[in-house]
């Protein structure tokens, strides 16, 4: 079943499982990702070395074997494309393993990057993953977008080491890897710990950035009130912080009820969700409301 990426416009974007039919598209996107993305002086691995792997990648051959994968797919492994105007631009391979989720690959073809569609596959893929096991991907070392881009959906970096048998070879050159890590959903965090204390609860709260102020770093307006609970210690050493919504105007103080906890599944500094008493909001509403700033991050509301 095809789903419509609205979000990304004006083009048009469907991710679908893959199927036979895809399985050429798919190896054209592995092999203009490698390109680009690959060849590294420091590594010594070269334009002709990428080119030295794929030599025989679009035989008849390679191809028919890819489709029979696909078409043979087990049931742990689910295979996503990513199309636009029926073109493969991009995919995902996931695993579920008897102990771990393994996330095999995320690629997009280079001029459609940075239009979310890599986030958008892998929230497709993890509906498929098992929430209560961690996540692995491996990276390689220098591609530093593929690691800050795992980075913003919630992986860390482990400290995994590579036996010589496990390297993967480009011509006979090592491509250095890194391992990366999601924690089960399950698996919470000391800030949401804490945040859950005061679900439903009348909350002080004083703004230390009012609406319509600027960020004093990065520079983005505040399109809500922003503030904090005084004599709360945060994990990250500051006061706990809070969003206050459902009003219009700027204020220096207010006093509301906590109705959700924006969760940065990716950051250990969740933010209380406070509105006046009375006030209902859905997760659509308030993930629309604090868009300004968590748009940074991979957030989610929890109530």
């Amino acid at each position: 079943m095809m789903e419509n990426l609205e979000q990304i416009e004006p083009l048009k974007f469907e991710i679908s499982v893959a199927t036979p039919e895809d399985a050429r598209g798919i190896r054209e996107v592995q092999y203009k990702t490698w390109l680009e993305t690959y060849t590294n002086e420091n590594a010594g691995i070269t334009t002709e070395d990428v080119e030295k792997r794929f030599e025989d990648a679009f035989t008849d051959e390679k191809i028919k074997k890819r489709e029979e994968s696909i078409r043979n797919q087990p049931e742990n492994e689910n295979f996503y494309v990513v199309k636009n105007s029926g073109k493969v631009i991009g995919f995902c391979m996931v695993i579920r393993k008897e102990d771990r989720n393994q996330l095999q690959a995320i690629y997009i073809l280079p001029e459609f990057q940075g239009k979310g569609l890599g986030k958008n596959l892998w929230n497709k893929a993890k509906e498929f993953l098992d929430k209560e096991k961690d996540t692995y991907v491996e990276v390689v070392d220098y591609n530093q977008g593929a690691i800050n881009f795992y980075t913003s959906l919630g992986f860390k970096k482990t400290d995994r080491k590579w036996r010589e048998e496990e390297e993967i070879k480009v011509n006979g050159k090592v491509l250095p890897e890194i391992e990366m890590v999601r924690k089960a959903e399950g698996q919470e965090s000391k800030s949401l710990e804490m945040a859950r204390e005061y679900l439903s609860k009348k909350i002080s709260i004083v703004m230390d950035r009012p609406m319509g102020t600027k960020h004093p770093k990065h520079g983005f307006i505040y399109e809500v009130n922003y503030g904090f609970i005084e004599g709360t210690k945060a994990p990250d050493g500051e006061e706990l912080d809070t969003y206050f919504l459902g009003v219009k105007e700027s204020l220096n103080k207010a006093e509301g009820i906590c109705i959700a906890i924006a969760h940065r599944r990716n950051n250990d500094d969740d933010k209380l969700i406070i509105v006046p008493e009375g006030v209902t909001m859905t997760d659509e509403e308030i993930i629309a409301a604090i868009k300004f700033q968590e748009q940074y991050f991979d957030t989610e509301i929890v109530r």
